[in-house]
């Protein structure tokens, strides 16, 4: 593995565990949850209660589900990735038609299909997107440079005849799209991992889903906390 090198932060929408676990909006599901980062001041494991001081050093309270779950990440290189992977990535798409990763995501086997499909990652840059699918196939001429082929269910032909919009939740609707993700060296190539609420120590940077539950209490049923120097991304 490589050391980690999180020297970009994650403004941009990533298809990150957060990103990857929302249900798509457009199937009646509730609105998306918001997100909190920052760093553990404390964890109650008794009454399951994450105290988190976030960037700009408020201290937040949540509320964590009864069967709540640990995520850590991993660096990885263009290599590990093998056909089948479910994957998740924010591009860039040239004048060409080419996408240029600027992150990509390797999802646990339970999130396959998560937010699959490509669609606008909901900024003011019209060439920014995300792409969520399986990879097809691997090419590299580097351990961190080369291309993924990925396939993936989307909503509906573009005006470019180009699948795009999130997987309609009728696995018979929608259409059928590929394409190919170049990967140059630098770009964060990311697997997602469970944990355990060991991890939640103070000091350590996590990233939370959070929604507002009953009185207004904020609660979460997952997070992606800091493991052996690897930060969540932002």
């Amino acid at each position: 593995m490589r050391l980690p090198c999180f020297g970009f932060v994650i403004g941009i929408a990533l298809a990150s565990f957060a990103a990857a676990a929302e249900t798509d909006a457009q199937q009646g599901a509730p609105p998306e949850p918001a997100r909190i980062a920052g760093a553990i001041r404390s964890f109650d494991p008794a009454m399951r209660v994450l105290t988190v001081q976030t960037r700009d050093r408020k201290d937040v309270s949540v509320a964590l589900a009864q069967d709540f779950r640990v995520m850590y990440q991993v660096n990885l290189f263009l290599t590990d990735l093998q056909p089948g992977d479910y994957v998740g990535a924010t591009i860039l798409k040239g004048s060409n038609g080419a996408a240029r990763a600027l992150e990509v995501h390797v999802f646990p086997g339970d999130l396959r299909g998560a937010g699959e499909g490509l669609y606008p990652a909901g900024e003011s840059n019209p060439n920014r997107a995300v792409v969520n699918g399986t990879v097809a196939a691997v090419t590299s001429t580097a351990p961190n440079r080369g291309s993924i082929d990925l396939s993936y269910r989307g909503s509906a032909p573009d005006a470019d005849g180009l699948c795009s919009g999130r997987a309609p939740a009728d696995p018979s609707a929608g259409c059928q799209g590929r394409t190919t993700v170049e990967i140059v060296p630098g770009i964060p190539i990311i697997a997602l991992r469970e944990g355990d609420q060991s991890l939640l120590v103070p000091g350590a940077a996590v990233l939370l889903s959070v929604a507002a539950g009953e009185g207004g209490a904020l609660r979460a049923s997952r997070l992606s906390v800091e493991r052996d120097g690897v930060k969540p991304i932002f």
